[in-house]
């Protein structure tokens, strides 16, 4: 059976010492308990953000760095907030994951950037791009739409739609669990699927009309709901993050704290070897690679369909 891996890309998700977090079920880390086990029987790590640069960790570097596995910060000198620069944008080009995968065989539709945007953006002509988005562009995965998501293709950023409905989308409130199970289906239907969260980041920054233990009750409902409607046995989900941020409830400036690199299903006890979010695409590759390695290309054809499956909870 072909993998299904899903890097669920938490932006601004630190782990303190003691989390304030502690009272939800899944999302209450603390770099102490790492690395070890996490609920759902999965296996975390808590790894270095700042990749021996100076400085707070951000997040052009710091996403350029986890989606390339390249030293993003140390190659232009320092941490670089914001969106990518032509120097990041051609180490996305040349050493994307998207990219790196479809030039060893994995076909544009087995890849999936589980994101939807509005409108807008295409309207603007994509100028103004983070690097989760020029990832997926280089790489040559589509974009998804308000019509990908009104038919369970995609999920906005703010999953429950809320955002949407607020500014005249005419789509359905979903609640958490729901939103989960999308994302279990979508995860299901292809080889590689990323999905970007990034209100922690917001909230984190006070940008954002919610306070950061709503946010993350939310995360965490969402996420126990999409690790349920999996089959773990066959499928790998990776959490992980840029920097830390949104876990100092105390200010609004990211931090210096390790962040989480989480990994539940089919081969889980790779992440033991990840030390910075720098590792984090070779882990990626490898689940995949293995499959690209065992079965020649045109056996990848097929699409792959799965029912959802429920595990048992912790």
């Amino acid at each position: 059976m072909p993998p299904r891996v899903l890097l669920f890309f938490v932006d601004g998700f630190g782990l303190p010492a003691k989390s304030p977090f502690a009272c939800t079920r899944l999302l209450g880390l603390e770099a102490r308990h790492l690395p070890g086990e996490v609920p759902y029987q999965g296996i975390g790590v808590a790894a270095d953000a700042q990749l021996g640069v100076p400085g707070l960790p951000q997040s052009a570097t710091g996403q350029t760095a986890l989606f390339t596995g390249v030293n993003a910060p140390a190659i232009v000198g320092r941490h670089v907030s914001g969106l990518p620069g032509p120097t990041l944008k051609r180490l996305i080009e040349r050493k994307g994951l998207f990219s790196r995968l479809r030039k060893r065989g994995l076909e544009t539709p087995h890849m999936c950037f589980a994101n939807a945007f509005r409108p807008t953006f295409f309207e603007k002509g994509q100028s103004r791009t983070s690097v989760s988005t020029y990832h997926a562009q280089t790489g040559g995965v589509p974009l998804k739409t308000l019509q990908d998501l009104s038919q369970g293709r995609a999920l906005y950023h703010d999953f429950t739609n809320s955002l949407l409905i607020d500014k005249g989308a005419s789509l359905p409130l979903l609640s958490p669990e729901a939103a989960g199970m999308i994302l279990a289906s979508i995860t299901q239907s292809h080889i590689f699927t990323v999905y970007e969260y990034f209100l922690t980041d917001l909230v984190g920054h006070g940008r954002l009309n919610a306070t950061p233990l709503q946010v993350i009750k939310a995360l965490d409902t969402m996420f126990c709901s999409l690790l349920e409607h999996l089959s773990l046995e066959d499928e790998t989900v990776v959490l992980a993050s840029d920097h830390g941020n949104v876990e100092d409830t105390q200010r609004t400036l990211h931090t210096f704290n390790p962040v989480p690199v989480v990994v539940w299903g089919r081969g889980k006890e790779r992440v033991l070897s990840v030390k910075t979010i720098q590792d984090v695409p070779c882990m990626l590759e490898d689940f995949i690679g293995d499959y690209l390695t065992a079965i020649p290309t045109s056996d990848m054809s097929a699409p792959l369909q799965s029912p959802i499956t429920r595990t048992t909870s912790p």
